[in-house]
């Protein structure tokens, strides 16, 4: 109706084009949803200023979709783009430009770009608290970045304690980690949804953190090194456990859990060989292969069906 009354270079045409992009990335149509995200662009562009708030929008959405299909590079730019427009336009601590830090911050996290989604989520955290919005929990995404990072990187400098006056690392990093998690997942469990996926999240990503401790802080004895272990084992089974079989649990928090375990058991099997480590090790590890695969086939049924050509060079995590 729209394109018979309005035309088919209407910028209200382009608003209703980004809206149904977001109703179809909701019900999992991510190619259909990119299609109609760059349909909406290309009349706001044509139409509209370059900094126009109703570019922002689709530009935030076009980053969403994009990075539901693992398209991460080509999701930061398409944020990057939107929260220059919300910061020309709007105030700093405006809830738009909160929500576009977040997602730059998501693209930049998912390409392991630590170190630059870092401060971005830590702004994010000083303009929110520890408050765990169901779609914003900034304590948490600090805290997943961070035990992902140590992780990356403890094995090039975890073994030297930080000295006075230098940058925090890897040991540092899993620490605050844990601290942070552990709050989240204390109030996860208080909630009236306490089993629900977003409190398996936070238990999973809490037992990451913790291998990451085990891994990184130079002072654990192997004994203690042994408890966090332990202890991650028993989140991290159990967080999967419930996320796999859960219907409204995201495959992105599935997948992750699955990584974490496969992380926890070649820890292990650093830490105290010849306990069959390795084999759980091998055994996660296809498990994830395979459930990253599903997922791949799923992307690759739906470009099918939007005639958009496959990818052959998209980033991965």
């Amino acid at each position: 109706m729209a394109r018979k009354l309005m035309g088919g270079e209407s910028p209200q045409l382009a608003t209703f084009l980004s809206n149904f992009a977001a109703t179809l990335s909701a019900d999992g149509k991510f190619a259909e949803a990119e299609a109609c995200c760059q349909d909406a662009l290309a009349i706001q562009r044509k139409r509209l200023s370059p900094d126009h708030p109703a570019v922002a929008d689709t530009l935030n959405e076009l980053g969403a979709t994009l990075g539901r299909q693992n398209k991460y590079a080509e999701a930061e730019q398409a944020h990057r783009e939107a929260l220059a427009i919300r910061k020309k336009k709007l105030d700093e601590a405006h809830p738009l430009v909160v929500v576009s830090l977040g997602n730059l911050a998501n693209s930049l996290y998912r390409q392991s770009k630590y170190a630059e989604a870092e401060p971005l989520c830590r702004e994010i955290l000083q303009r929110h608290g520890t408050s765990l919005h169901p779609d914003q929990d900034p304590a948490a995404n600090l805290a997943r970045l961070l035990s992902d990072w140590a992780w990356a990187e403890h094995g090039s400098n975890s073994g030297t304690p930080t000295q006075s006056g230098t940058k925090p690392g890897p040991a540092e990093w899993a620490r605050e980690a844990e601290s942070l998690l552990r709050d989240c997942l204390a109030i996860r469990l208080r909630d009236t949804n306490s089993t629900g996926w977003r409190a398996q999240d936070a238990r999973s990503r809490l037992g990451g953190a913790l291998v990451s401790v085990a891994v990184c802080e130079p002072a654990l004895t192997p004994d203690l090194v042994q408890s966090k272990l332990t202890e991650a084992e028993s989140l991290l089974l159990e967080a999967s456990g419930r996320l796999q079989p859960s219907n409204k649990a995201p495959r992105w928090a599935k997948s992750d859990a699955l990584e974490r375990l496969v992380r926890l058991y070649e820890a292990w099997d650093s830490a105290a060989p010849n306990t069959a480590k390795s084999a759980q090790a091998e055994e996660w590890k296809k498990n994830l292969v395979a459930f990253r695969a599903e997922g791949e086939e799923i992307l690759a049924r739906q470009r099918s069906q939007s005639g958009e050509q496959p990818a052959t060079n998209e980033p991965k995590k």
